[in-house]
C-alpha cells in the first residue's frame, strides 16, 4: 500500500504551443565605449612594447632611417587595433544572426 495515494494529471483541455520569451535588446551605447577603449588599448600597447626597443628605433648604417622603422612599429600597431576590431564585428555578427534565427 502506498503511503500517498496516487492522484491523476489533468491535462488542458487545448494544449497551447510555448513560444519562446525574447528578451528585449540592450541599447548598443554599452558597448560602443568599452570597444573603442580596447581597439586604443590595443594600438597604444603595441606601440609602446615595439618603441620601448631601443635597437628597432636607432638607425643603422645603410639603411633609410629611423622613420621606416616607425613607419612599420605605427603600421604594425594599426593592424593590432584592426584585428580587434574585426572580433568585435565578428561578434556583433553571431549575435545578430542568433537573434534572428531564434525569431
Amino acid at each position: 500500500m502506498p503511503l500517498l495515494p496516487r492522484r491523476r494529471a489533468r491535462r488542458p483541455a487545448v494544449m497551447i504551443a510555448a513560444l519562446p520569451v525574447m528578451r528585449v535588446p540592450r541599447p548598443a551605447a554599452w558597448w560602443i565605449i568599452p570597444v573603442i577603449v580596447l581597439v586604443g588599448v590595443a594600438v597604444g600597447g603595441t606601440l609602446w612594447w615595439l618603441l620601448a626597443d631601443p635597437a628597432l628605433t636607432a638607425p643603422t648604417p645603410g639603411s633609410a632611417g629611423a622613420g621606416t622603422a616607425r613607419g612599420e612599429i605605427l603600421r604594425t600597431a594599426l593592424a593590432a587595433g584592426a584585428g580587434v576590431g574585426a572580433a568585435v564585428t565578428l561578434m556583433l555578427a553571431f549575435r545578430r544572426q542568433r537573434h534572428q534565427e531564434a525569431g
